[in-house]
């Protein structure tokens, strides 16, 4: 695993290793994703965040500010190298917030910022995910224009409560895109 591009374009990440509920999302994902919305100067949420590759992705690119978010302390000790190995190598000030929190916990708090895109990877057989883009709509999250992006398995079809604007399929990952 490794970034994309950006400032830091070709430092390798630490992956999951033995840690089987962690799944990355693929390079080629990533920069697909990337190749569709720009993230320099914005608010980025990375839920589920598992290694922390997409929010290293966007601190790479020039994000303003990024939140790593996931409830498993060995993916929290994962995302923390990553996200100074990332911070070191792109000479970033970007600021990186890393929180171990459930997804659906932290939407709901009070207080929270608000972004310009909220990057979700549950795992695949997640099913709340009616109660996530709620929690996004509702929750005052998300900057005018925001985005959420959701990473499913290409075999179960997007699911919510909301037609998404965008669906892109990249073998066994599909990305919903929904605004808001």
């Amino acid at each position: 695993m490794r970034i994309v591009a950006g400032r830091a374009r070709g430092c390798t990440l630490a992956g999951p290793g033995a840690h089987r509920g962690i799944r990355p999302t693929p390079d080629k994902v990533r920069e697909s994703l990337f190749n569709i919305i720009d993230v320099s100067d914005a608010f980025f949420l990375d839920l589920f965040a598992g290694t922390g590759a997409m929010g290293c992705e966007a601190v790479s690119r020039g994000a303003a500010d990024v939140t790593m978010v996931d409830s498993s302390r060995e993916s929290i000790a994962i995302i923390r190298k990553n996200a100074e190995k990332v911070a070191r190598v792109a000479a970033s000030d970007t600021p990186v917030h890393i929180v171990c929190s459930d997804g659906l916990k932290f939407l709901r708090r009070k207080g929270n910022k608000k972004y310009h895109l909220i990057f979700c990877d549950p795992p695949y057989e997640w099913d709340e995910t009616a109660a996530l883009i709620d929690a996004v709509e509702t929750g005052g999250l998300m900057e005018p224009e925001g985005m959420l992006v959701l990473e499913r398995s290409s075999r179960t079809p997007p699911q919510g409560p909301r037609e998404p604007e965008r669906v892109k399929r990249y073998g066994d990952s599909t990305l919903v895109f929904y605004r808001f």
